[in-house]
């Protein structure tokens, strides 16, 4: 559950789903306990409340990215503890945990500071959430939750292949690519603000420029 949903939306109350119903909460009800409330931590706005949004616990944030270094909190697509938007199949937890560890998409949770340079230059920041490569071969785990492990993916900055939020960004006209002539005569492309000024990725989304 993890704060995304409401349980009564994806797991009709019923004798059959009591069990799981009891679980999922037990889980949910875990997982806060090892979270700090809203703006404890320091992290830039919307990666604050993407840990609240999604169940993030404490952990996560206990080490800093160094060089060109991400850390990735992986989602799903579909988010649910059905298989479907809707359905009333409940998903067993080893195919839940499949489903989430297969899809390429998750939340920027840290970065080294080379690697901010590379993503912000690039329209990406803390809290994105975004897709990328994936084909990590190890898992950073950093708490313990009702016998499962949760865990983070580490990876280069170069493996992330782009962000949900600079393209709603893009949609919504708060962000353009432009193109202009450097002092060399080189064109180079940026990303510019609704009002043609050179535009930074933690606004309107990220709030401080913090870790």
């Amino acid at each position: 559950m993890n704060g995304q949903v409401d349980l009564d939306t994806v797991l009709i109350p019923t004798p059959e789903n009591e069990t799981k119903r009891k679980e999922i909460l037990r889980f949910d009800a875990a997982t806060r306990r090892k979270m700090s409330a809203k703006g404890k931590l320091g992290l830039p706005k919307l990666l604050d409340q993407r840990r609240i949004d999604y169940g993030i616990t404490d952990g996560a944030f206990r080490v800093a990215m160094s060089f060109d270094r991400v850390l990735i909190y992986q989602i799903p697509e579909h988010q649910g503890e059905t298989f479907m938007e809707g359905g009333a199949i409940v998903m067993p937890d080893q195919a839940r945990d499949r489903i989430k560890h297969e899809c390429p998409r998750g939340i920027l949770i840290g970065a080294g500071a080379r690697a901010l340079d590379q993503l912000r230059s690039n329209g990406i920041d803390l809290g994105h959430i975004v897709w990328f490569i994936n084909s990590q071969p190890w898992r950073l785990y950093f708490d313990f939750i009702e016998g499962k492990r949760i865990s983070a993916l580490p990876m280069n900055c170069g493996d992330i292949i782009g962000s949900e939020d600079l393209q709603q960004g893009l949609r919504d006209g708060k962000v353009k690519i432009v193109s202009k002539e450097n002092e060399h005569g080189v064109t180079e492309h940026m990303f510019v603000d609704e009002e043609g000024k050179a535009w930074s990725p933690q606004i309107p989304w990220s709030g401080a420029d913090s870790i």
